[in-house]
């Protein structure tokens, strides 16, 4: 297997830059679309002034805006983590050879991406904030038993040295509830028991 050309490299390098510019404008549609809900949520009333409304409607009203939400927290908190994977070390160091040919310096866009995923980092503990304050439990509980009302299996691993079995090991989507309502079941991977 030949070494890719310089041509090749510059191609990737190019390429790469475009995912980086991409994920940082989908960042911004992102956060654009979850502070419409929030001032959305924030304009609507706390409670009907004219009594007009039940506390079934409220609650219903509730769960759709909620429901309406969770798709934007679930894009706010994917983007977070891939704009964390790019600024992680094992990333950072991965050099072409190219630039280990010419010993050419970093490129400055590690700044970028620092920047990028702190502020992803940051919306999206505003958006759990805001959540939480409108009573709304996130449940990405890891170490504990599965409950079945709560959470779906999707996944079933051998246990790793510092995991127990029959607990939650990873959760691949988390759950939402508003009071004792669950609007969503998080999804969730187990470690085996023994003979499973």
């Amino acid at each position: 297997m030949s070494d890719p050309s310089l041509h090749e490299l510059a191609t990737r390098l190019d390429d790469l830059l475009k995912e980086v510019r991409r994920q940082g404008r989908a960042a911004i549609a992102a956060q654009a679309a979850a502070e419409s809900c929030l001032e959305a949520i924030q304009a609507r009333p706390a409670s009907s002034a004219a009594g007009e409304a039940s506390e079934s409607s409220t609650s219903d009203d509730a769960v759709r805006w909620l429901r309406a939400l969770i798709p934007v927290a679930d894009a706010v908190e994917r983007l977070a983590q891939r704009a964390a994977a790019l600024t992680a070390p094992e990333a950072l160091a991965k050099r072409t050879l190219l630039q280990r040919v010419l010993r050419a310096p970093e490129p400055d866009d590690r700044h970028a991406r620092a920047a990028l995923a702190e502020g992803l980092r940051l919306l999206h503990a505003q958006l759990e904030g805001t959540l939480h304050d409108l009573g709304v439990e996130v449940d990405r509980r890891t170490g504990d038993p599965i409950d079945g009302d709560r959470q779906r299996v999707v996944e079933v691993r051998s246990p790793r040295p510092h995991e127990r079995a029959g607990t939650i090991v990873e959760v691949v989507r988390p759950g939402y509830a508003l009071g004792a309502k669950i609007i969503r079941e998080a999804e969730v991977v187990i470690a085996a028991r023994s003979g499973q």
